[in-house]
């Protein structure tokens, strides 16, 4: 019997930071939501999308002026369907995996190479403690790219990422 490995496999890293908005949930409002969509804007050096094995991952710090237990943060991706929920006291670190559509082997500005999700931040006492919960949120981003030759990275990230209220 003859024993082999499998060839080594190497990568394109990339990774980009976002910060993103500061939320004030109050009495009068006590959720808020954002629609985050990444658009890829260049490929890889190998010219392979950027987009094959991409996440982010939403960092959020709270500050509580009221005396509301918990802040339930929600994410929804509109591609698969997936939702998922976490009641935090302080900060939270929610990965959530990304799945473009689009043109994404020749980027054309007809067909936008995009992927979205959203990021919904609720109050557990709907504001009727009064008082204001805030939370700043920020996003991290990271994709990899097959290729040939050894590791390299983390090059910057092509994508351009708007945050809109909604």
């Amino acid at each position: 019997m003859l024993a082999t490995s499998p060839a080594p496999q190497y990568y394109y890293t990339f990774s980009k930071s976002v910060p993103g908005p500061r939320v004030a949930l109050t009495a009068a409002t006590p959720s808020a939501r954002f629609l985050v969509t990444v658009r890829a804007t260049a490929l890889a050096p190998n010219q392979s999308p950027t987009t094959q094995h991409a996440d982010a991952i939403v960092n959020g710090e709270v500050t509580q002026e009221a005396e509301v237990k918990f802040v339930t943060v929600r994410l929804a991706s509109g591609d698969s369907g997936s939702d998922r929920e976490l009641s935090v006291v302080t900060r939270f670190n929610l990965p959530e995996g990304l799945t473009f559509s689009g043109s994404c082997t020749t980027l054309s500005e007809l067909d936008p190479c995009e992927a979205s999700f959203s990021v919904e931040l609720e109050r557990a006492d709907h504001g009727e403690t009064g008082g204001s919960v805030s939370v700043a949120l920020s996003f991290d981003f990271d994709a990899r790219v097959e290729k040939q030759s050894p590791n390299e990275g983390p090059l910057d990230l092509p994508w351009d990422v708007e945050i809109t209220a909604q």
